[in-house]
């Protein structure tokens, strides 16, 4: 009987003193969390950092507390951290090790896609491979001697959705999205963070979507788009510095013409004509002014019958033909051509 005493009192001192031990732990777990809040000279490393040691702190009873001399490991899962003489010098999760000197000199080693990269941050400057989340997404972003290089977006899976080249600090270069199945998505060259030249669109079916063309981050020339079964021309627009200009056409997919109209200074600006899909007849007709519809305007059915005539002064019916006046037929036709 006393013997069985002993071991359970000796059962409780265990007891007791790892719960002692994980309570200190977290205590200073709370303390280097609010430490690193305050320093100076965060970087997404400590960003990285603090969001680590609150999954331990929210972990609590869940921890493990080994110590041995002035080590002390505490484990959560897969993560772990190990202190040396209550100073934090190592934080381990599934695919990344923070090797601290102190909260101005840390190194970042991880893995991704089976390929191990490292980084550091010294004195507040980040260089090499840096890996951090960003929602569900993994983010790898290069640095040398603090300026980002470069920038690849991955999903949880490891599949490649974004590749940005980077220069002082802005996207310079070649910029590139992806599919899930690594064919491109997008691609567009950035010249000091604006868009320049060409930006293509595909399907997910690789076949293209868009050619767009920039200047200055502005839309600027021929703009082209496609459907996606027929690869047919979907729309033929032009702009200059940003704003539609001149003649814009569409077409439906069986190829015949949707609409014609004119553009300046990205208002609606000359003749407009609608067409019908899969008849060659004219659906809609009128004349714009700075914007505004200015002249006659009919609505054709799809037997050729007008069932709208009007007279427009600046957008105001000023005489109406056919139709009713308290009905203006004409404001949803025309969303067309914003499309």
């Amino acid at each position: 009987m006393k013997k069985r005493k002993n071991t359970l009192l000796f059962v409780l001192i265990i007891i007791f003193s790892a719960c002692n031990n994980r309570k200190q732990s977290i205590e200073k777990l709370k303390f280097e969390k609010q430490e690193l809040i305050n320093y100076s000279n965060k970087t997404l490393i400590h960003v990285d950092l603090i969001k680590e040691l609150e999954k331990f702190i929210g972990g609590n009873n869940q921890i493990e507390v080994k110590k041995e001399n002035n080590i002390t490991l505490l484990s959560l899962g897969e993560n772990s951290i190990k202190l040396e003489n209550d100073e934090i010098r190592e934080i381990k999760t599934n695919k990344r090790t923070y090797l601290i000197d102190d909260y101005s000199n840390i190194e970042l080693e991880s893995i991704v896609n089976n390929k191990p990269t490292k980084g550091r941050v010294n004195e507040g400057v980040l260089d090499g491979i840096l890996v951090t989340n960003i929602d569900s997404d993994i983010l790898e972003i290069k640095f040398l001697n603090g300026d980002t290089v470069a920038v690849k977006k991955y999903d949880n899976s490891g599949a490649i959705k974004l590749i940005s080249n980077y220069k002082n600090n802005q996207k310079h270069g070649l910029y590139t999205e992806f599919y899930f199945d690594k064919k491109k998505k997008l691609e567009v060259t950035y010249i000091d963070s604006k868009k320049e030249g060409n930006l293509h669109e595909w399907y997910k079916n690789g076949k293209l979507r868009s050619n767009l063309k920039y200047r200055g981050n502005k839309l600027h020339g021929e703009q082209t788009y496609f459907y996606e079964t027929t690869s047919t021309m979907r729309k033929k627009l032009f702009f200059k510095n940003g704003k539609r200009e001149g003649k814009q056409v569409a077409w439906y997919e069986n190829a015949k013409t949707m609409y014609v109209v004119y553009f300046k200074n990205d208002q609606l600006d000359g003749e407009a004509v609608i067409y019908h899909k899969n008849i060659d007849l004219m659906k809609m007709k009128g004349i714009y002014q700075e914007g505004y519809r200015n002249g006659d305007f009919t609505i054709w059915d799809d037997k050729g019958q007008g069932v709208f005539v009007a007279e427009y002064d600046f957008s105001e019916i000023k005489k109406m033909v056919k139709g009713e006046k308290e009905e203006d037929p004409i404001i949803e036709i025309e969303d067309i051509f914003f499309d």
